[in-house]
């Protein structure tokens, strides 16, 4: 999040300057901000967010008297302290029990690192089962901060490692929130009482050949030998109409040797190819101010301007897609967004405060 101040006072000069709201404290960084939105709906519905962050870069005094102050997620702090500073695993924890150390851990003052900033409430952990027997000795983390340990952790059991706006470390399955849509937009064509005609574009539209991997390689040990990689891929023939006919064979190829054996390897080449194995709809959907999303829920869309234009015809309105019905130009075809109710979910989100809109990027469910 990106905040203009007004700095007339001086309120956010350097902490050094008496004027300052950090006049007496060490330094700006790591100051915690959060910022209310929302609206009140037709109904009396109220829908809104609190946004959690933490500032973490320079705050730009400008000749306007200004100042821009850069925001970024609670996560971050994360990136402070080296993983190392967690212990010794020994080979005995889980992934997810490894996280939690992660959110535990403390000085030798039994003062923690990032609980203060995040307390308890704000990581959630999907528990794993598979224990990383080899992770035995905290010099195995001394090249790593806990973010990227975090994160390391999250790509060898398929989790996904993001913030929410509230603040929420989500350490869970890289999959969609929920089985059914919690959220729908209405665009041309469309209409609902419940929501509205809440889309104000689509655009960007493409079926997302560059994301088809129907090979995945997998690394998780050292030894640069046959066995240490896993690796899933089809068995086709020309003509088949398989992924690797018709896209050709498409390598996703990485390297994580948290992976504790082949099993788990196995399991997660096999959900990455599951996923990316045929291209899927990504798009991007500009949107009425909606708060109450975040990254990973799963929407329904409704769009399709070649229906709107039949309603606009069926209600006498001249000149919308003819020109005049004697001529020769009798309509428009060949849409290139057509949505009926389908399901998608959420990459990534764009809130604009001054325009009053949001802008997601969407991807394609099943």
């Amino acid at each position: 999040m990106r905040v203009e101040l007004d700095n007339s006072q001086g309120l956010f000069n350097d902490e050094n300057d008496t004027s300052s709201i950090w006049s007496g404290f060490l330094t700006h960084y790591k100051t915690l901000v959060k910022a209310e939105f929302g609206y009140t709906a037709d109904d009396g519905t109220e829908y809104g967010q609190t946004y959690s962050a933490i500032v973490t870069d320079n705050i730009q005094l400008t000749a306007k008297n200004t100042a821009v102050m850069p925001c970024r997620p609670l996560i971050s702090i994360l990136k402070d302290l080296n993983a190392d500073k967690i212990g010794n695993p020994g080979g005995a924890y889980t992934a997810s029990e490894l996280v939690e150390q992660v959110r535990d851990v403390d000085d030798s003052n039994s003062i923690p690192f990032f609980t203060e900033v995040m307390p308890t409430a704000l990581w959630s952990i999907e528990a794993t089962t598979n224990t990383y027997t080899n992770l035995t000795a905290s010099s195995q983390l001394e090249d790593i901060d806990c973010l990227e340990f975090v994160r390391q952790l999250g790509e060898a059991e398929n989790r996904v490692t993001f913030s929410k706006l509230d603040g929420t470390l989500t350490w869970n399955q890289n999959i969609q929130n929920t089985t059914a849509a919690v959220y729908e937009f209405y665009g041309a064509g469309f209409h609902s009482s419940e929501y509205g005609h809440n889309i104000q574009s689509v655009d960007n539209m493409v079926r997302a050949v560059d994301k088809v991997y129907n090979r995945v390689r997998v690394k998780y040990e050292e030894p640069d030998t046959s066995t240490s990689y896993h690796t899933e891929e089809q068995t086709f023939t020309i003509g088949d109409k398989s992924s690797s006919d018709i896209y050709g064979v498409r390598t996703y190829e990485f390297e994580n040797e948290w992976i504790p054996d082949a099993t788990v390897a196995e399991d997660l080449a096999q959900a990455i190819q599951t996923e990316y194995l045929n291209p899927k709809r990504e798009f991007t959907l500009n949107a009425k101010f909606v708060p109450h999303l975040d990254a990973l829920d799963r929407v329904k869309v409704w769009y399709d301007p070649a229906r709107a234009r039949d309603i606009e015809e069926d209600d006498g309105i001249w000149d919308v897609s003819e020109w005049d019905t004697n001529a020769e130009w009798v309509g428009e075809s060949g849409d290139p967004y057509e949505f009926y109710g389908v399901d998608f979910f959420i990459m990534s989100q764009t809130i604009n405060l001054d325009r009053f809109t949001t802008q997601f990027k969407l991807r394609e469910i099943g």
